[in-house]
């Protein structure tokens, strides 16, 4: 048989998909002369159309076709010329219920020849007009025709929806980002305009005699909803006010660090991006006593050259660096081969349980032979039990925090300043 069209541009693959859905294709054949009906229903089977639907009753073609979801047809060959409802009346039965954006192609087959049956059924819907008796092979090329329209057009409609799906969903994600945005925004300007934010202090001390040497300032938040400070900073960032929040909680810091005593450095946390910024400078030298910047490693360091020339001007200001986390990731580690610190934080990672494990023991006793080899201090963070204290004693960390030893609080502490750890 005939091939239908030109599908010389099409690759093997999708040829034998469109084959296969043609002739697996529901063609719906209505015609009051059964023998046509099975002339036509016999030779579509051998051309391997196996869903083959057909009425020789006018009333029984048409009550079914009022349902086309339930019947579900592909194609439509049509005879005009019946008992009510005649052809035409099916046809404009049809085309009424399709939705504007679908194609149901639609084949008359009829014993009239006129000019005027195939002008009123092309104008009523139909898409191809064949006259009785007719050539079979016509008839199935017409038909193949019409399926590979209809076809494509189902494939077309299909990958329509599929990329108006994909942007409904873009559109969706845009819109509760947008959402988002807008609440990060009004809640974080809400802090940033006093409300919400309050600094606790957090003593370190000197192990070897129990002295309190310095504080860090760390910040919390009372504004809904309750999160950490670590998601504050982190939906600040998100908003491109992260660098905003993290100087007005140094700001903070520095003003209300007045309140301790003269001698006790304030250690406070920057990001890479917080302490390039220019503001940073003016807030470090407005201090009324020495400073400690912990260099976080939530970021990326995207310059070292540049880091290092602000890490210069900042100690020239009296300020020390101090790498935070030490020991968690590569970044610490990294930090410290490339900026010297003058101190170096060991994580409480490494701190729990270092009085029962012999790894971080070695870890520990490690550091500090390094942090001694580069003139580095060492402070252990988390300290939260008499042993683990005692064990770092033992191992000669000069410097420790924790909740055993104080937990962060507002100023003015309930401590006295300077005065030994109650443990």
């Amino acid at each position: 048989m005939q091939d239908g069209g030109d599908r010389s541009g099409w690759d093997t693959p999708m040829k034998s998909a469109i084959e296969s859905l043609i002739r697996s294709a529901r063609v719906v054949v209505v015609d009051d002369e059964p023998a046509n009906v099975a002339v036509l229903t016999r030779l579509l089977a051998v051309e391997g159309f196996s869903n083959v639907v057909s009425f020789t009753d006018s009333p029984a073609a048409a009550e079914a076709l009022d349902d086309l979801e339930a019947i579900a047809p592909d194609l439509l060959v049509l005879d005009l010329f019946m008992p009510p409802p005649d052809g035409f009346a099916v046809l404009d039965r049809v085309r009424r219920q399709l939705p504007e954006d679908d194609y149901l192609p639609v084949l008359v087959l009829t014993a009239d020849s006129s000019p005027e049956a195939k002008q009123r059924a092309l104008s009523n819907g139909a898409n191809d007009f064949l006259t009785k008796p007719f050539d079979l092979s016509e008839a199935v090329l017409r038909i193949r025709n019409l399926l590979e329209t209809r076809v494509l057009h189902v494939h077309l409609q299909q990958h329509s929806d599929a990329l108006q799906a994909r942007l409904d969903e873009h559109e969706a994600v845009e819109r509760d980002a947008e959402i988002r945005h807008g609440r990060l925004t009004a809640e974080v300007t809400r802090v940033l305009d006093g409300v919400g934010l309050f600094m606790v202090f957090q003593p370190i001390m000197r192990l070897s005699d129990d002295v309190f040497t310095g504080a860090e300032a760390l910040s919390r938040f009372t504004t809904e909803p309750v999160r950490s400070p670590e998601t504050w900073f982190a939906n600040a960032a998100e908003i491109g006010r992260g660098v905003e929040l993290e100087l007005f909680a140094i700001r903070k810091a520095v003003h209300e660090a007045q309140a301790l005593p003269p001698d006790m450095f304030l250690s406070v946390n920057a990001s890479p991006h917080t302490l390039l910024h220019r503001e940073l400078l003016p807030i470090v030298e407005g201090s009324a006593r020495p400073m400690v910047v912990e260099l976080t490693e939530h970021e990326h360091v995207e310059d070292y050259a540049q880091l290092e020339r602000r890490l210069g001007e900042l100690r020239q200001l009296g300020a020390r660096i101090a790498v935070d986390d030490t020991g968690t990731g590569y970044a610490s580690l990294q930090h410290i081969l490339r900026l010297h610190p003058e101190l170096i934080k060991l994580d409480r990672f490494f701190v729990t349980g270092i009085d029962t494990d012999p790894v971080r023991r070695g870890l520990a006793t490690a550091l500090v032979q390094f942090s001694e080899d580069i003139g580095a201090t060492l402070v252990a963070e988390g300290i939260e039990t008499e042993a683990e204290l005692r064990v770092l004693r033992e191992l000669g960390i000069e410097h420790g925090q924790g909740y055993f030893i104080a937990r962060p609080s507002p100023l003015p502490l309930r401590l006295g300043w300077p005065i030994a750890a109650n443990h």
